[in-house]
């Protein structure tokens, strides 16, 4: 039904792997066997995913960029992934998948990268405005703190009393600040091995997510703002 089974009231954001264990054990008092972790982002880090297996949990999680491992998958991916071999239609989305079986640490973890041509592009034509708007503001003289850098890397700038202001791209730099990794996500798993079944368990969770952000705002209970347990009760 993926209707949630219970909540729980916890400190902040809390992401390392001692809260996932907690909820764990509840599930099980509950009666819940064979239960595997769904997790995003936030768990992200290898002393998470290293507790998992010494835990023996069956896990899935998104990768984050932060992450070198993540990177290093797009890089290993990103020859040819969108090949035709690769097409896989998602849940009416066109997106191009590799998978394979990698070992962390002597255990086996199955690596699905999943590639979105559309949101690629999507993110190129937002890095471009923002270098078109980087180009105007040092035109017009009105610089913005916020993209001094840009102004340092991305552009060489000439003025001379007849021409005036002549502005040429760093074409190297500017390679550098395009996102090498947009359009691209990455899951791991240590029991999923088919990448289409992964991204749709993975999506379930979102659906879950959503459920209690109705609750958040819809339902007006967003962030509390309170200061002790007994206001956060009555709230």
């Amino acid at each position: 039904s993926r209707i949630p089974l219970f909540y729980e009231l916890l400190p902040g954001s809390i992401h390392d792997v001692s809260t996932l264990k907690s909820v764990l054990k509840k599930a099980e008092w509950m009666g819940a066997s064979g239960i595997h972790a769904v997790m995003d982002k936030g768990f992200c880090s290898e002393a998470n995913i290293d507790s998992m297996y010494e835990s023996a949990m069956h896990f899935m999680i998104g990768m984050s960029f932060v992450s070198k491992y993540a990177k290093d998958c797009v890089a290993k991916a990103k020859e040819d992934i969108t090949h035709h071999n690769n097409y896989r239609c998602i849940s009416g989305d066109d997106i191009f998948v590799k998978s394979w079986c990698d070992n962390w640490k002597g255990h086996r973890l199955y690596v699905h990268v999943y590639y979105d041509s559309e949101k690629a592009d999507a993110e190129y034509k937002k890095f471009l405005k923002e270098l078109e708007q980087c180009r105007l503001e040092l035109l017009s003289g009105q610089k913005e703190k916020k993209h001094e850098a840009w102004y340092k890397d991305c552009f060489i700038v000439k003025e001379t009393p007849v021409r005036g202001i002549k502005i040429s791209y760093r074409d190297d730099a500017i390679d550098r600040y395009r996102n090498n990794t947009a359009g691209y996500f990455v899951l791991v798993s240590n029991d999923i091995k088919d990448p289409v079944d992964a991204l749709k368990i993975y999506r379930c969770k979102d659906e879950i997510e959503k459920s209690f952000d109705d609750l958040k705002n819809t339902l007006d209970c967003r962030r509390l703002r309170i200061q002790s347990e007994s206001a956060m009760q009555g709230r």
